[in-house]
């Protein structure tokens, strides 16, 4: 078993080797913008290894895009920002090839919300 490593989040700049990382994706990058001011670093061990991007929007929260360095997934990076904002309701929308973001918005307590030919939009309700 994986040795779990500390998580948190902190509202720090996210190095630009990071972002540029990120926009490799092809799915991701054409959605991730450089100079983009909303970007929070995920944290572990004291050093930014991902981001999110968190915003309202008329249906509630959204946090992408969203982006962890390869080694650092599976940790439950992305699963301690929302369960630190359990407040606010939460929307997603998952791309039907990423499997692993399905997964982990799942952990995080999504449900289906609604479905599109190209993926699957999910919700979680703001804990009262």
């Amino acid at each position: 078993m994986a040795t779990r490593r500390r998580r948190d989040v902190a509202p720090l700049a996210v190095p630009d080797e990071i972002v540029r990382e990120a926009k490799k994706d092809r799915l991701l990058g054409p959605r991730v913008y450089l100079n983009d001011r909303r970007r929070v670093a995920l944290m572990c061990d004291g050093a930014a290894v991902g981001f999110v991007t968190p915003h309202e929007t008329a249906s509630g929260w959204r946090a992408g895009p969203i982006f962890v360095l390869p080694e650092f997934r599976g940790r439950g990076l992305v699963e301690a920002f929302y369960a630190a904002r359990a407040d606010r309701t939460w929307v997603a929308f998952i791309p039907s090839e990423k499997k692993a973001s399905l997964a982990m918005h799942t952990r995080a307590g999504f449900v289906k919300w609604k479905s599109s030919h190209h993926g699957l939009w999910m919700r979680k309700d703001a804990s009262k």
